[in-house]
This record gives C-alpha cells, structure tokens and sequence, in this order.
C-alpha cells in the first residue's frame, strides 16, 4: 500500500512538470471596454497564450487623469493614446497570474514538496 503511494505520487510530481509545455492562460481585457477588467476579469476573459510569452498586467495614467488596465499575453501593449504621464507593467509566468486577486501556486515549489517527501518515504522505509 505504502508503495502504491509512492508511485501516485511520482506519477502527480511528473504530471506537474510536464504542464509546463502547454499554452499559458492569461487574462486577455482592456479596462476601456471591460468593465470588469480592472478590479476582477472574468473567466470569459481568458486566452491560450504561446509558452514563450508571459501574462501581463499594465496600469497606464494618462495627462487627463483617467486610468487604464490592460491585461494580456505579452509586455508590447501600448493604447493607442498619445499622452500617457506614467505606466506600470508587472509580467508574471503562471497561469492566470495576470490577476491581481488571485493567489498563485508555483508548481515547482509543489514538485519539490512531494520530492522530499518522496526521498523521506524511501529513506524511513529502506533496511
């Protein structure tokens, strides 16, 4: 029984680094159309992203004094405004990590949990 524990939970820690070959799902909404978008964007505002981009959230004050959020795949999105007095882009690597109210697990500081664990389950049980 012990053993097929063990195995489940190298098969689950294998699973974890495998996912980070898929698309990356990040929020995809500009606050000047959304009106979710700068405090809570909904689950229709999710995109697949190509892995080798990053989510982003940018936060851009214009000289009139009205505030945009973009949230996105990439770092490139600028609006189409001319005068723009100050920008706040934060990226981030995770899934939907371009949220700024949701808590993110990484899955390698997962991996490496259930890996000690794993190494802790063979030392405590080899004769």
């Amino acid at each position: 029984m012990e053993f097929r524990s063990f195995l489940i939970t190298i098969f689950v820690v294998a699973f974890a680094l495998l996912h980070y070959g898929e698309a990356k799902q990040c929020y995809l909404c500009d606050s000047r159309i959304s009106k979710t978008c700068a405090s809570k964007p909904s689950l229709r505002e999710v995109a697949e992203c190509p892995t080798i981009t990053n989510c982003a959230i940018c936060n851009y004050k214009l000289s009139n004094g009205t505030e945009i959020v973009i949230r996105t795949c990439n770092f490139n999105v600028v609006p189409e405004i001319i005068t723009i007095d100050t920008v706040n882009c934060i990226m981030c690597d995770k899934d939907l990590c371009n949220n700024a109210n949701m808590a993110t697990v990484s899955m390698t500081a997962l991996g490496c949990l259930v890996s000690f664990w794993a190494i802790r389950f063979v030392l405590t049980n080899s004769y």
